[in-house]
């Protein structure tokens, strides 16, 4: 009678403490690139960020994540490589007032 009050006392510990199998993967409050992947300029703490394939992305400024996001899972694999490939040639830029036209990405 004990092992089976055991048993049970067990299995309801593990059903109400949540058991799970899952494996949250813990995500770095520090961006993985120095260099922005849309820009190329360095990236800053006012420029945002966001999180893809479990890693924080950082951009030099704000107007960067949309353009982000518009990309494709194969763009975006590129841009982070290129970016990263010369983080010591990164662009620097005044962001004050500039457009993200094409002609300013990184290619």
């Amino acid at each position: 009678m004990r092992i089976v009050l055991a048993t049970l006392f067990l299995v309801a510990i593990c059903l109400t403490s949540g058991c799970s199998t899952e494996v949250k993967p813990v995500i770095s409050s520090v961006a993985v690139n120095t260099a922005c992947p849309i820009m190329g300029g360095k990236v800053t703490p006012d420029g945002g960020s966001t999180i893809w394939n479990n890693q924080k992305i950082g951009f030099c400024c704000d107007g960067c994540l949309p353009d982000w996001e518009k990309l494709s899972e194969d763009q975006k694999t590129e841009k982070i490589a290129k970016a990263e490939s010369n983080p010591d040639d990164q662009i620097e830029h005044d962001h004050e007032g500039h457009q993200h036209d094409d002609s300013q990405h990184i290619e």
